[in-house]
C-alpha cells in the first residue's frame, strides 16, 4: 500500500514542481519586462529638425541641446527637405525662424489614423507662433521673473 501511495506521488510531484517553477518564471520574466521597459519613461533625443543656416533656430537648438538631453536637432539643407522629414515622421517638428517665426507640428497624429480622421483635418504642417505673450507665460511658469 505505501509502495502505492509512493507511485502516486512520483507521478504528480515532478509536474507540479515544474509547473510552479515554469510560472515562478515568467512571474520574475514579467516584472523584469516591466521594469526594463519603464525605468526611465522621460523623453530623451526627440528629434526636432533645423534648417542649416537659420542662425536663430541653430542657436535656440545648440543652447537647448547643452541644457539637456531631451531634444536631439536633426539638420536639413533646406526648408522644404526639413518639411519632407516632417512628413514622413523623420522629426517631430521643425524649428523655424523668419516670417513664419515658431515650431511647425504635423497636423494629423499619424498616416495609420487617415482613414479614420477622413477630411476633418487639414493637410501639411501646423504652425505654432512664437508671441510675446507666450513667452512671459512660460517664464512665469519656470519661474524667472517677466
Amino acid at each position: 500500500m505505501d509502495e502505492d501511495r509512493e507511485l502516486a506521488v512520483r507521478d504528480w510531484l515532478p509536474r507540479t514542481a515544474a509547473l510552479l517553477v515554469g510560472a515562478l518564471a515568467l512571474a520574475t520574466a514579467s516584472i523584469a519586462a516591466y521594469v526594463g521597459a519603464l525605468h526611465q519613461p522621460a523623453p530623451r533625443d526627440v528629434p526636432v529638425g533645423v534648417v542649416v543656416g537659420d542662425q536663430r533656430a541653430e542657436q535656440v537648438m545648440a543652447a537647448l541641446r547643452a541644457r539637456t538631453d531631451k531634444i536631439k536637432p536633426i539638420r536639413y539643407d533646406s526648408p522644404q527637405a526639413a518639411d519632407d522629414g516632417l512628413t514622413t515622421r523623420e522629426v517631430y517638428a521643425v524649428l523655424t525662424s523668419g516670417p513664419d517665426n515658431g515650431l511647425r507640428l504635423p497636423s494629423r497624429p499619424s498616416q495609420s489614423a487617415d482613414h479614420h480622421a477622413g477630411p476633418l483635418l487639414p493637410a501639411g504642417p501646423a504652425r505654432i507662433r512664437s508671441r510675446e505673450s507666450d513667452s512671459a507665460v512660460l517664464r512665469t511658469h519656470v519661474g524667472s521673473a517677466p
